[in-house]
């Protein structure tokens, strides 16, 4: 299929060979007895459902325009309405009043007295959601032009005008006996006294009084189209005519579901009702810098309240509505009452920070937008639509079919109720039933099933299918139907055409785009709340900064605990000293301290981190003086850092020796030094390492296993045995050895006994005896 072309063909007018477009206007069927028959018109009695359909199709399509939408659109456009307008009305009363027809040829006979009588087919509400929305997006389409909008709006006050004068009926000039019925002998329900010709042979398929009263959905949508289009409706009552046993059936259905769907709403605003502002309480003079205390006053709503809340505003939307339906008073209860009485209900469970007053004000601005549905009458209507969808579960497939154009007005014109009604929970229940309707695909926002399905279309001949797609069958009965005949012998002389309406129709509604829902709920409350909150975190640390203050006075000083995310207590102390000191606590035990002079620089920090004690020292200009380690195994480091650089260390290990440590001594990069006990006296020392600014390395030992010293001379600080230029050794025989390397492949070696004489010299190099200082 192509769609300009199915467009043209739909609305070319009937030939005997082709076309869909009667000689009144109306899109109907094509058909013929057999191959060598004339083309004949068919489908009469769907003659009014299929061209409003036709007028959605073009409609929705014109919202984004190309070649034939520009040149054919509106023209296509007036002449259906046209015919809406002044063909589908007939049966002409006592009074002059005319009623809805399905066509002027669809005729109904009956015997009246002794004569056949006949009348043109009422119109059956299964035609009128669509007569709804093609007049809506017929004025709502922004390429319309203003003959197109007018003749819609004509449309509409017709409609309006003759439902509300017959109370919301399609039909009310009844015959006598009308709705009286027989079972034919294949046990279809028929009409005992209409038939469907003069002869009185053949009667008509039974039709209640249900197919002709409109429910009160279809009248809130009805009112919603009509007050888009500029019709006064304020005075409507959707609920009036309705029977007690339907009422109890929608709150049945529909009181769960709208508490649900409001407890889902509350929780989110709940989550959104937290706020943070900041605030710094000063002590001492101005210049203290580290002297205030800086904070800030957050506040939320816990999960375990917020639960309660919503927990208790679903059980008084349960409860409400349910008394309000079987006290029938639901004109005593307008939103904003109701939505009072909620409020009430739930108030005592917030948390008293921002006060009742307070909480009342923003919980009915932002309930008011979240769920408007809620104020005025709008919960009954909420109420009304959701009931009635429960309810299209069990209609048969062609009402769940024609109801949609309801549904699809309803979410247009209130995009609140497309978020309530949650219509892709309806239609992934028609899909589980093997009724994957592309229509309700739509307007569930499945844009993947419309695309499949408009494919689908596409890739057939335009009478591949001789049934409208959405009507009497499941979607996927229809779809076999031309491979699978089992159920219905079609005469292979007969020629059967039905116009691509589905295709098209679909085709204008995936253009369009499927309704939107409410998105923007946090504008204007938000602005309100924060003020509100504000006011509340003001004077929360007003009070608190005069409470501070005294305290700080009286005593001397100010102390502040509190938890941090990982579960320590921090407490905070700020003395008249202006000393500002920190400490860290984890399960009762002091892990870090830390203290600030007056003008802001650390002078004082301990920690106990992974086993070990560390206390610094700063000087009062901030340069690190000291650090001493004590470690878990109880020995300790002493550390000292002076100005220009130098860094001194003294460890003190359990072991009873001591370590000496320097760090960028004059002519020294590192020096290091160990005793064998802690008076650091020279004959005691039994190490020392010294890396001298020229890049070498010095290493010394004392009294090692058979030496009285050892001392070895590296050319780099690697210290690794290629770079060796000096060793010189002092045995516990009093006997000495000294050896040079100059780098060069050349070494000697000298050996002195203990009277200081050259008792062996070999080698290249002849070392001398320079004995290490003391």
């Amino acid at each position: 299929m192509n769609h300009e072309e199915e467009l043209k063909r739909l609305l070319a007018d009937f030939t005997e060979d082709s076309g869909f477009r009667d000689q009144y206007g109306y899109i109907v069927h094509q058909k013929k007895e057999n191959k060598d028959a004339v083309m004949k018109p068919d489908g009469k009695g769907e003659a009014t459902l299929y061209t409003a359909i036709a007028v959605i199709a073009v409609a929705t399509g014109n919202y984004k325009q190309d070649d034939w939408d520009k040149n054919s659109a509106n023209k296509s456009l007036e002449e259906l309405l046209t015919t809406l307008l002044k063909k589908s009305w007939g049966n002409k009363d006592n009074l002059g009043r005319y009623h809805p027809i399905r066509h002027p040829e669809d005729i109904d006979y009956y015997k009246y007295r002794n004569d056949v009588k006949s009348r043109m087919s009422p119109l059956t509400k299964d035609s009128f959601g669509a007569i709804v929305a093609g007049s809506y997006y017929s004025y709502a389409c922004p390429n319309s032009s203003q003959e197109v909008r007018k003749l819609a709006r004509d449309l509409m006050t017709k409609w309006t005008e003759y439902l509300i004068l017959f109370q919301w009926r399609t039909h009310s000039i009844y015959i006598e006996n009308e709705f009286e019925y027989v079972k034919d002998a294949d046990k279809k329900i028929k009409y005992k006294y209409i038939y469907s010709d003069n002869t009185l042979k053949n009667r008509k398929s039974y039709k209640g009084t249900g197919s002709f009263m409109l429910l009160p959905h279809e009248i809130y949508a009805l009112q919603n189209v009509a007050a888009h289009l500029g019709i006064a409706t304020s005075q409507w009552n959707a609920w009036e005519n309705m029977t007690p046993e339907l009422k109890q059936t929608f709150i049945d259905f529909a009181a769960p579901y709208i508490a649900q769907y409001a407890g889902e709403a509350l929780d989110n605003l709940l989550q959104s009702y937290k706020g943070a502002f900041p605030y710094s309480i000063p002590l001492g003079p101005p210049d203290w810098s580290l002297g205030k205390i800086n904070g800030v006053f957050t506040f939320e709503i816990p999960s375990s309240i917020r639960d309660q809340i919503v927990t208790s505003f679903k059980e008084a939307i349960k409860d409400l509505l349910r008394e309000i339906v079987r006290l029938d008073n639901y004109n005593d209860y307008q939103g904003d009452e109701l939505l009072g009485i909620l409020i009430n209900r739930v108030l005592d469970l917030f948390p008293d920070v921002l006060g009742r007053d307070s909480w009342r004000t923003i919980l009915t601005k932002s309930i008011q937008q979240v769920l408007p549905w809620i104020t005025k009458s709008g919960w009954l209507e909420a109420l009304t639509f959701i009931g009635s969808l429960q309810l299209l579960k069990t209609q048969s497939i062609s009402s769940i079919s024609y109801t949609l154009w309801i549904y699809a007005v309803e979410c247009e014109a209130r995009p609140e109720m497309k978020d309530l009604l949650k219509t892709e929970e309806f239609f992934s229940y028609l899909r589980g039933n093997e009724n994957p309707n592309s229509l309700w695909a739509w307007i569930a926002e499945d844009s993947g099933r419309v695309s499949e399905h408009l494919q689908l279309f596409e890739s057939k001949d335009w009478n591949y299918w001789w049934r409208f797609a959405y009507q009497e069958d499941k979607f996927n009965d229809w779809l076999k139907k031309p491979e699978d005949q089992s159920n219905e012998i079609i005469n292979q002389n007969e020629c059967n055409n039905s116009p691509r309406l589905d295709y098209l129709v679909l085709s204008g509604l995936a253009e369009k785009g499927a309704p939107v829902g409410l998105t923007d709920t946090l504008s204007d409350w938000w602005g309100d709340f924060m003020k509100l909150a504000g006011d509340a975190a003001n004077q929360f640390i007003n009070n608190l900064t005069a409470e501070i203050q005294r305290q700080f006075s009286q005593a001397g000083y100010y102390i502040q605990e509190k938890i941090n995310e990982v579960g320590e207590l921090i407490r905070e102390t700020w003395s008249n000293t202006l000393e500002y000191t920190n400490e860290k606590f984890f399960q009762g035990n002091l892990i870090e301290k830390s203290t600030w002079n007056p003008v802001g620089i650390l002078i004082h920090k301990w920690a106990k981190i992974d086993g070990k004690v560390i206390e610094e020292f700063w000087s009062e200009t901030g340069d690190l003086l000291e650090r001493i380690t004590n470690h878990i195994d109880g020995s300790i480091i002493e550390e000292y850092w002076k100005q220009n650089g130098e860094i001194e260390r003294i460890i003190f290990p359990i072991d009873g020796t001591l370590i000496h440590e320097y760090w960028n001594r004059e002519g020294e990069k590192y020096w290091k030094g160990v005793w064998s006990n802690v008076d650091g006296a020279a004959e005691n020392m039994i190490e020392r390492l010294i890396h001298p600014i020229d890049g070498t390395l010095i290493h010394e030992y004392w009294n090692r296993e058979g030496e009285k010293y050892w001392k070895g001379v590296w050319s780099n600080v690697e210290g690794a045995a290629k770079d060796m230029i000096e060793r010189l050794t002092e045995r516990s025989d009093g006997t000495i050895e000294k050896e040079a390397w100059d780098g060069a492949g050349k070494w000697g070696r000298t050996v002195w006994n203990t009277a200081g004489e050259v008792i062996e010299r070999v080698g290249d190099l002849l070392p001398d005896l320079h004995w290490p200082p003391w």
